[in-house]
């Protein structure tokens, strides 16, 4: 069989398959399919490649090329999403394992059991951590987990409106609206005022719309922590479903259960337990329900159960929302569960249990508030008023928060992240979002401090 490899050897179609497929969508050659990318982004050669190396010359090559990297490892404060914890080494030593390093789709309980077995225990974690009744097998990530929670919402409630506050994570809010464009959905955003909810706001649009859902996080994107029995009475009043949204999981372990507050369904990022910041993924979505969505949820289930034998056994329990079994009429294109990230994430919740994940989250807003006592004393610098927060809060300086990261650098501190980088060019220029978490020890917070007062 002649293949046409177009810059690849691996694509199995024919020339003749692939001048039928160009006719039929009305172009003439391949490159027209990339005309929406500038072309400073396209390779015009081959990427330069080495000669052929030996193991040990490429294993001396690569050591000799991360020499150079940095390392900020105690001395990095960014969080804002994705946080880097400390991560015990039995974690990797358990999911490298090839009977969970290289297992499938679990189809097939008979042959299936250990990694069924795994996802049924993660989600019982999840239930007991959220109170919710209902959890998934994991999901893609924070923002595909909350965005398809409000989807659900709309299906469940046939209405197609959203209320989603304006102090939810950046790209939450940008996946929201990439699902909802060019549909017959419609997001509603409530203001921010002085980093947390606009509560004034809230009260005037949840009262006008008909909405299916209002999605709150906290803590929010700034840090704080939202008034959520406030919201919870406004929420119920207006017979709205409540959504609880959250980055930084291991605040479920200090803060007070969704449950506690009313709420139906909870959504964000589990990558704090026991899973790397790795550049920014893979990332572990985190979606758990009070019963009556249960049937509704994307992905799926994993249930317990006895065979003929009455021994324990596990199974796939609802898997029918998804593309694979009812393909064009799935409510949902989320199918695959982050395996190995929601191991790793069960793993790390059973070796600290619930006292040792509670002394965690301790440790971490401990840290927090030291370094918040000592930032706020330095001049010039602002900090939100009576501010809740738990790991993380946003200060304002004195001149451009690019700037200080900048200087930072070259000193050997991350100074947490600019909000300028998260909502654009004169967006809270002077604003910096910092995170502490176990990694950071008193002396690296000490030296922050001493480096943000010597530059403001």
């Amino acid at each position: 069989m002649n293949t046409l490899h177009l810059g690849h050897p691996y694509l199995p179609h024919t020339s003749s398959e692939v001048e039928s497929m160009m006719k039929t969508i009305g172009i003439k050659e391949v490159s027209e399919l990339f005309q929406s990318i500038p072309n400073e982004f396209k390779l015009s050669e081959n990427p330069h490649a080495i000669e052929t190396l030996s193991e040990q010359e490429l294993t001396n090559h690569i050591t000799n090329i991360s020499n150079k990297n940095s390392n900020y490892e105690e001395s990095s404060f960014v969080g804002g999403g994705i946080y880097n914890h400390y991560i015990p080494s039995i974690i990797k030593n358990i999911t490298s394992r090839g009977e969970f390093f290289t297992a499938y789709t679990p189809y097939q309980p008979e042959i299936s059991q250990g990694t069924l077995q795994a996802i049924f225990e993660y989600q019982s974690h999840i239930c007991a951590l959220t109170g919710m009744d209902a959890s998934n097998a994991s999901m893609y990530d924070g923002a595909t987990a909350v965005t398809e929670a409000a989807l659900l919402t709309c299906r469940h409630t046939k209405r197609n409106n959203i209320l989603a506050c304006g102090t939810i994570n950046k790209n939450y809010l940008d996946v929201l609206e990439s699902y909802t464009n060019n549909s017959h959905l419609n997001v509603t955003h409530v203001a921010v005022d002085d980093y947390r909810i606009d509560i004034n706001d809230l009260k005037s649009k949840i009262q006008q719309g008909d909405f299916a859902c209002l999605i709150v996080q906290t803590p929010n994107q700034f840090g704080l922590l939202e008034d959520m029995n406030e919201i919870s009475s406004l929420a119920k009043e207006s017979g709205t479903t409540l959504i609880y949204a959250f980055t930084e999981a291991l605040s479920l372990a200090l803060l007070k259960a969704p449950i506690d507050y009313g709420v139906e369904i909870v959504a964000g990022e589990g990558q704090s337990l026991g899973n790397g910041v790795n550049f920014g993924g893979p990332l572990l979505g985190i979606f758990a329900v009070q019963k009556k969505y249960m049937r509704s949820m994307p992905g799926r289930i994993v249930g317990q159960t006895k065979d003929t034998n009455d021994k324990r056994g596990f199974v796939l329990t609802l898997a029918t929302r998804e593309q694979h079994i009812r393909r064009e009429r799935a409510t949902s294109n989320i199918c695959s569960n982050q395996g190995l990230c929601a191991l790793s994430a069960s793993i790390y919740l059973s070796l600290y249990g619930k006292n040792g994940l509670k002394e965690l989250a301790e440790h971490n807003a401990k840290l927090a508030s030291y370094a918040f006592n000592n930032i706020k004393a330095i001049k010039g610098v602002k900090t939100p008023q009576n501010a809740s927060f738990f790991n993380e809060f946003v200060i304002e300086l004195p001149s451009n928060a690019k700037e200080l990261l900048h200087k930072g650098l070259k000193k050997g501190i991350v100074a947490g992240i600019p909000l300028e980088k998260i909502y654009g060019k004169n967006n809270y220029p002077n604003n910096l979002l910092l995170t502490f978490t176990e990694t950071n020890s008193v002396e690296t917070i000490d030296a922050l401090t001493s480096f943000i007062a010597e530059n403001s």
